[in-house]
């Protein structure tokens, strides 16, 4: 059928076909056929392009670009709207030029695979209260991320909270101070990190142990400082364990800083094995020569402390100066003391803590050479006196007769010893001695009173002996009166005499007889007789 160039149809609609059979419109000659001025393009599903001015309203309906999103199957303009939503189930969303906005409610769906990529240098903005929200993806960058807002938050919707990142996970921010502020949960309780940093670990319950933590006062707290070299520090306060322990091998007072001279040195050196004595040793070595330590009270302010440990020079040995040392720190210790001041502030005193104290000098074997106590001065028994080259050393001998006759006439009985008598030497408690020669004090006490009458009664006799052994056949002496003689009770008239035989060994036998007897005879009495050796 021919139709006019121009044909008009009144109708609103326009019906074309019959059956099921597809519609085709096309130019006789390959012309483009125009609808609405727009020339459709031969692309799949009967859809565009389209090609000049207008719009392509679908009420409802969708529009669908099907291809490889690469050559064909693309939507593209200088700007897209979408009034509700832009959904993408497969493939990109594409922005060469421009940007995407979404005004209102509208909202960007990815589903699927799909990117919202930027080339170019391009932007991705959510508006100014907008959001750029992903239900279970990251959002990730292979360069930086830029901050401009103030703050990072956690968002919830039930209940509706924005909680500081850095107050949900605990971390540390300064304020506009500069200091740092924030919490560390540590268990159940809260430590500002203003106030104290921590590092440690939790458990699997969530039970935090602190290891280390440095707070706001310049202070560390560690269970152990490992370190090779050194530890610069101000003080060093070891108040928190229950031993307070400082250990080193060596200690010295003055810093790296001030150590020229060096200064004191306290030392004790590793342990050898096998092991050797100054191991033992703790060693306290002076840095500078002159060098002493002090000790003083708390209100000392002088120039005297009240100690010195001055170890002097290897030479001379050390000193220690006091006023006063205490033998012990218990009960009833000896003081040596020398005033600083008063009368006695050139003696030296050594006191005793008790009546029965006292002071002993003894050699290399233990023995007392000098004892001194309350009562009495005990010089060892074989020690002298000397006074210049004089050596003095008083030597007694003692022996007891339990009933010696008072005799007129010389017998034998009335001796009241021999050189070879047996004696009991006084100094040493030695028993069965006998005498050597040299000068005696000679002494006879009466030690009770006579029997059986009671008439003498507390003779005493003293005189000089020198015993000599004699090589005279008859060296018979009678010692001169006067003697030294006195009495409580004394029946008879005249002093005792005392006299020298030479007896059959070629000893001597030494006889006390009485003049005459006014009394009764037979009469005895207890004596002892001392023999005291002196150095003429």
């Amino acid at each position: 059928m021919s139709l006019s160039r121009e044909m008009n149809i009144g109708s609103s609609t326009l019906i074309l076909g019959q059956g099921n059979e597809d519609i085709n419109i096309k130019g006789r000659e390959g012309q483009n056929v125009r609808i609405n001025g727009v020339v459709p393009g031969a692309g799949g599903g009967g859809g565009g392009p389209y090609d000049g001015p207008g719009d392509i309203t679908l009420t409802p309906g969708n529009l669908t670009a099907v291809g490889d999103g690469i050559s064909n199957g693309k939507i593209e303009g200088q700007t897209i709207k979408s009034i509700d939503n832009i959904v993408i189930s497969s493939g990109n969303l594409e922005v060469t030029t421009g940007g995407v906005e979404i005004k209102g409610n509208g909202n960007l769906t990815l589903e699927g695979n799909g990117e919202v990529k930027t080339e170019g240098g391009g932007n991705i903005t959510a508006g100014l209260a907008g959001d750029i929200q992903t239900t279970t993806g990251d959002i990730v960058s292979g360069n930086d991320i830029y901050f401009e807002g103030q703050d990072i938050y956690h968002r919830t919707n039930n209940p509706v909270a924005n909680l500081s990142y850095k107050d949900y996970k605990q971390l540390a921010g300064k304020n506009d101070n500069n200091v740092f502020t924030g919490s560390n949960q540590f268990n159940s309780n809260t430590t500002e990190f203003a106030a104290k940093v921590s590092v440690g670990t939790r458990d699997g319950g969530g039970l935090f142990t602190q290891n280390l933590a440095l707070n706001t006062s310049g202070n560390i707290e560690s269970k152990t400082i490992n370190n090779a070299t050194q530890i610069q520090c101000g003080n060093i306060n070891c108040g928190n364990g229950g031993d307070n322990e400082v250990r080193a091998r060596k200690f010295i007072t003055r810093t790296n800083e001030n150590n020229l001279p060096v200064g004191w040195t306290l030392e004790q050196g590793l342990p050898n094995s096998p092991a050797e004595q100054v191991d033992r040793v703790l060693q306290i070595k002076a840095g500078e020569a002159s060098g002493y330590i002090t000790i003083t009270p708390t209100d000392f302010t002088g120039t005297d402390p009240a100690i010195i440990l001055d170890p002097n020079t290897t030479a001379n040995g050390g000193k220690i100066y006091a006023a006063s040392f205490t033998f012990g720190s218990t009960a009833d210790r000896f003081d040596l003391i020398q005033d600083l001041t008063g009368p006695l502030n050139h003696t030296l005193q050594i006191s005793a803590p008790t009546a029965s104290s006292k002071v002993e000098f003894s050699d290399n074997n233990t023995n007392v050479i000098l004892g001194v106590n309350k009562t009495d001065i005990n010089l060892g028994n074989t020690i002298p006196i000397k006074f210049g080259l004089y050596s003095f050393l008083p030597v007694q001998y003692t022996l007891t007769n339990a009933s010696f006759p008072i005799e007129q006439t010389e017998q034998a009985f009335t001796k009241i010893f021999t050189n070879s008598s047996s004696f009991t030497n006084v100094n040493t408690g030695a028993t069965g001695q006998s005498l050597v020669e040299g000068f005696y004090k000679l002494s006879v006490t009466q030690t009770g009173a006579s029997t059986p009458s009671g008439t003498y009664e507390k003779i005493g006799v003293l005189c000089d002996y020198v015993y000599r052994i004699p090589s005279d056949a008859s060296p018979d002496n009678q010692l001169p009166n006067p003697l030294s003689f006195s009495y409580g009770k004394y029946d008879t008239t005249g002093p005792p005499e005392i006299e020298i035989r030479r007896n059959a060994t070629g000893g001597q036998d030494v006889h006390m007889t009485f003049p005459t007897l006014a009394g009764s005879s037979g009469e005895s009495m207890p004596i002892v007789v001392k023999l005291t050796k002196l150095d003429f």
